[in-house]
């Protein structure tokens, strides 16, 4: 097989360029080639360029939200055949399994196949966003994620997701509520209506003091929750202090906060989402990878139902793999109000 076209960054902290000579990887065992088609961007490729974190190489191939087509399909796969459509997150930092190239690996357990009803563009943006969030509810809060079509009884216990209008937290927001649970979001009041839409049953101010949005939490649930989940990464205080008032004998914190110090209370379990641990052959990459491949049929099948919606997109005005530089400086900058999708190769 020939050389192919990439984005590269040589070192942490310099730009990216195109190069054309890098050699296509081989797929093992379980394991799929993929013509990446569309990638989203996400904050996890600035940090990545900008300080050299979860890369394994330089120079290095970045990447994370993709969508793409099967190319060539290795042994023992079962799922998936050349052709198919299919998208998610990839391992981090990983050159071979990186979508800012022309092919990549996709190991076959990790793949979401994209249904009709969701454009190839739109599924680049789902991967990310739908499981780190169950990473944080399903994991963090010992959630059971239900079958696709299940009829789930409606409880009367909360979640409390912090920071819902994200693309973390709107995902957040729609997995609680399959999962029978209301939900309390917080967020800017400018973003009161993203919150509903996604089925939040109450919001409150995400700018309030941590003190003043446990008391709106309190006011809200009469303290009938059990779990908090920081998808915003920077709200553990207020988290904590709401969780002082939960009336429920298990308490739960988690957040894709992955370094942070925090002091948590001996009577909260709390868990840190490490989706950047995905598909890495230690123990904590063994345990991230499985909970993933447990999940990923499940949540498959929620968006094939619609039971599970993708954020609103949108789409760079270019599509070659140097427009990608400029969509990641454009993304960098704050210009994307929506989820950003570049479209890399047809």
């Amino acid at each position: 097989m020939g050389h192919q076209a990439g984005l590269v960054i040589d070192k942490p902290g310099e730009a990216f360029w195109v190069v054309r000579d890098i050699r296509p990887p081989s797929p093992g065992k379980k394991q799929v080639l993929v013509k990446s088609q569309f990638v989203a961007l996400n904050p996890i490729e600035v940090l990545m360029a900008q300080s050299g974190i979860l890369t394994t190489e330089m120079p290095a191939i970045l990447g994370s939200d993709f969508c793409g087509i099967v190319d060539e399909v290795g042994s023992d796969c079962t799922k998936l055949q050349v052709g198919d459509h299919i998208f998610g997150l990839c391992r981090l930092g990983q050159n071979p399994y990186s979508p800012f190239q022309d092919r990549f690996l996709v190991d076959e357990d990790l793949a979401f196949k994209k249904p009709e009803r969701v454009d190839a563009e739109v599924a680049a943006s789902v991967g990310v966003g739908v499981l780190t969030s169950a990473y944080g509810i399903i994991v963090g809060g010992d959630v059971d994620l239900p079958k696709p079509g299940q009829e789930v009884k409606s409880k009367d216990e909360w979640i409390v997701v912090l920071g819902g209008s994200g693309t973390v937290g709107q995902y957040a927001i729609q997995l609680a509520r399959l999962c029978g649970y209301k939900v309390a979001a917080s967020c800017s009041t400018a973003n009161v209506p993203t919150v509903e839409r996604r089925g939040a049953n109450a919001s409150f101010n995400s700018r309030s003091s941590p003190q003043d949005q446990a008391e709106e939490i309190q006011k809200i649930t009469s303290g009938d929750f059990s779990l908090v989940f920081d998808a915003s990464g920077v709200s553990q205080n207020a988290a904590l202090a709401a969780l002082k008032n939960s009336t429920r004998s298990k308490k739960y914190f988690s957040t894709v906060d992955d370094y942070t110090k925090i002091d948590v209370p001996s009577d909260i379990k709390e868990y840190r989402v490490e989706a950047g641990h995905l598909g890495r052959d230690t123990t904590l990459g063994r345990q991230v990878t499985d909970e993933a491949a447990r999940m990923i049929p499940l949540l498959e099948g929620h968006i094939e139902y619609g039971a599970i919606v993708p954020v609103d997109c949108e789409l760079y005005k270019e599509s070659v793999w140097g427009a990608l530089a400029e969509a990641i400086a454009y993304f960098q900058a704050g210009h994307a109000k929506k989820k950003l999708i570049v479209r890399v190769q047809d």
